[in-house]
């Protein structure tokens, strides 16, 4: 439930550093501007380590204040919420480790070569510490948690490995894949990256690449494939989202491919639907692999589809029941209540909402406002 995708949320750009944190709802002295008060925030990103766990980020709607991100906590189900306001941070994405505490990789506000990987909220964490800084690679930074505490971090250009959930890290520089559009390591010395000519593979810690075989061909009458994301499971699942243009009628579709058993073989999912005008917009597409298969959101009227292994062809859900021109974005739970964020539009402009779905069909937004009284606290590194 830990990959969501950054750049899915498109109004948050690479750029960061935290110099300070106010933090909402945690008592202490009032120090916000009460045109602040009761504001619903705009929700990019959402995850949940159980019914009553629920983590967001997002930031507060333009109008209203200085427009910082804000990170939201909420251990009722999402009737209460404690917010952090994330100070001269850009957040890109949004994790939870095996222990159930919230991580996410950041920039400092207006640089262009520096990451932060931040733990916003742990086990008697009392507000948010910076564990790593790391230099800017070619891909979106991928991070991923395994047993024994082992944390990993891919950034394109280097892998960031940590034995002790995240406290010390060690880094190894990765050789280059030509095009490379995501890469994720899910051992320090095994990892995937994708590239226009399909889904590579490394296992001495990225010092050299071998594009994996059995993959079937992405160019076949398609006259550009560029590659998505790369969403696991353990060390044996993977899956692989491209974008593709059709040569012959410019349509824009989806190919999925999916293995089981750390590449010895690959299945051809259907391609998710596009449409002619879509341009190249896999920057609103996201995958969740759940213990019923795997599920895709797609933009606009595409809305949320759903498939089992082995089979190959996907189900639409459908689209969330409320409002007009909503958009299903992210939903990191397939057990329990789906927890995602939906669009819409209307004459003060675009809102992104929490909601809620038991079914992934029909959704009730859930409010996430900023409190009357948050107070202050100085961010620390670890």
């Amino acid at each position: 439930m830990s990959h969501r995708r950054p750049w899915r949320w498109r109004r948050l750009a690479p750029a960061v550093l935290a110099v300070g944190l106010l933090v909402a709802g945690c008592g202490g002295a009032p120090s916000a501007s009460s045109s602040l008060r009761g504001t619903n925030i705009d929700v990019y990103g959402v995850t949940a380590t159980s019914s009553d766990d629920i983590y967001v980020l997002g930031d507060v709607p333009a109008g209203h204040g200085d427009g910082r991100a804000i990170f939201g906590a909420s251990h009722d189900g999402g009737r209460t919420w404690d917010l952090t306001k994330l100070f001269g941070l850009v957040p890109w994405n949004l994790f939870t480790d095996r222990a159930g505490d919230v991580w996410i990789t950041a920039a400092p506000q207006g640089s262009t070569s520096e990451g932060l990987l931040i733990e916003v909220s742990g086990r008697g964490l009392p507000h948010p510490v910076t564990r790593l800084t790391f230099a800017l690679g070619r891909t979106v930074p991928a991070l991923v948690f395994a047993a024994g505490g082992l944390a990993i971090l891919s950034t394109g250009s280097a892998v960031y490995v940590s034995r002790n959930q995240g406290r010390q890290w060690t880094s190894t520089p990765v050789s280059h894949v030509h095009e490379v559009g995501a890469e994720t390591f899910v051992t320090p010395v095994r990892g995937w990256a994708l590239s226009p000519a399909g889904a590579w593979k490394t296992s001495d810690g990225g010092s050299t690449w071998t594009l994996a075989r059995g993959v079937p061909n992405l160019d076949a009458h398609r006259q550009s494939v560029w590659p998505g994301t790369i969403l696991t499971r353990g060390t044996d699942v993977a899956w692989f989202l491209f974008g593709a243009q059709s040569a012959t009628d410019g349509q824009v579709d989806f190919p999925v491919l999916a293995t089981t058993n750390d590449g010895a073989s690959f299945t051809a999912l259907q391609p998710l639907p596009g449409g002619k005008d879509m341009r190249r917009p896999t920057s609103n597409i996201g995958l969740l692999l759940g213990p019923r298969g795997g599920t895709a959101d797609l933009p606009a009227s595409n809305g949320l589809w759903f498939v089992n292994l082995p089979r190959t062809d996907w189900t639409r859900l459908g689209r969330a029941s409320f409002g007009q021109g909503d958009d299903v974005l992210s939903h990191p739970s397939l057990t329990g209540p789906w927890w995602g964020v939906l669009e819409t539009s209307g004459p003060t402009g675009s809102h992104t909402f929490l909601a809620k779905s038991s079914d992934g069909v029909h959704w009730t937004k859930v409010p996430v406002d900023l409190p009357p009284t948050p107070s202050t606290h100085n961010a620390q590194a670890g």
